[in-house]
């Protein structure tokens, strides 16, 4: 995710510097930081992640009931076998 931001904030930056002659690199970065697009793709990436967190934790809930179940099956057949 930072790595996307990097390079989306670099090509903003130049961008601006192409259309604007005689802008300063700071200025440039002030203005691409600022800008509609940069907000909502950083908007876009943290809700991509935060996305993508939610389907990782369900994704470990999920693992660790199919565990539970392997066990709890485990267990009852030893305890078959044993009565």
């Amino acid at each position: 995710m930072e790595e996307g931001r990097k390079i989306l904030l670099a090509e903003l930056i130049d961008t601006l510097l192409e259309q604007t002659p005689g802008l300063t690199q700071s200025r440039a970065e002030r203005l691409a930081r600022t800008s509609t697009a940069y907000r909502e793709a950083t908007e876009q990436m943290h809700s991509t992640r935060h996305t993508a967190n939610k389907l990782r934790v369900e994704m470990q809930d999920k693992d660790r009931v199919y565990w539970q179940i392997v066990a709890a099956e485990a267990t009852n057949r030893v305890e078959r076998r044993m009565g």
